[in-house]
């Protein structure tokens, strides 16, 4: 099963394991890119949950996670 980011991103993703260290850096990480550019990230943000019910907003806040744990090298990640 693929998963796409409703961004400029695409990421598939199956499963992921990762440690609570790596869980921790991926959170720092959404929270720094937040920090520094807050407008930047809502836009970014915004098209992953624009139009979604809250029962799809978990699914797709959690492939932006996987795919910001694949940029920081925690498990493999596929852009197409």
């Amino acid at each position: 099963m693929g998963a796409t980011v409703k961004s400029k991103v695409k990421v598939q993703v199956e499963q992921i394991t990762l440690s609570v260290d790596e869980i921790a850096a991926t959170f720092a990480e959404w929270d720094r890119r937040y920090r520094e550019e807050p407008a930047a990230f809502e836009t970014d943000f915004a098209r992953i949950v624009r139009g979604q019910t809250v029962d799809e907003y978990g699914t797709n806040a959690g492939r932006y996670f996987a795919w910001l744990a694949g940029g920081l090298g925690f498990i493999p990640r596929r852009e197409r």
